[in-house]
């Protein structure tokens, strides 16, 4: 990291120490969070769901699958299993191949 940059994600210009904490704040705030009859809250997602939208992203808008790969931190044989189906190329063969007349050269 550059010299003096001791965190990747920063808030008014100081470093977020949690994540996680940050996260929950933020929800609370947003209304994306239940109070518990103990006071405590319970959120109901987590900082990881946006890896999940970026990797929806990615396939979406057609990234290479191991350039989207090694940008997710993930393996491309996991990117296709759990993600694969929002590229646009998924099965596009196959449903162009379902709309082709069958002749007796093509069977």
């Amino acid at each position: 990291m550059e010299r003096g940059i001791t965190h990747v994600i920063h808030f008014r210009g100081r470093p977020v120490e949690d994540v996680h904490k940050a996260w929950n704040a933020v929800a609370i705030e947003a209304g994306q969070a239940i109070q518990k009859e103990d006071g405590s809250w319970k959120v109901m997602d987590s900082p990881h769901i946006c890896r999940h939208t970026a990797a929806t992203w990615q396939m979406q808008s057609g990234t290479d699958i191991y350039e989207a790969a090694g940008y997710l931190g993930m393996s491309p044989e996991t990117l296709i299993q759990v993600y694969g189906h929002h590229h646009p190329d998924f099965q596009n063969k196959a449903a162009k191949a379902t709309g082709k007349k069958m002749t007796h050269t093509n069977h």
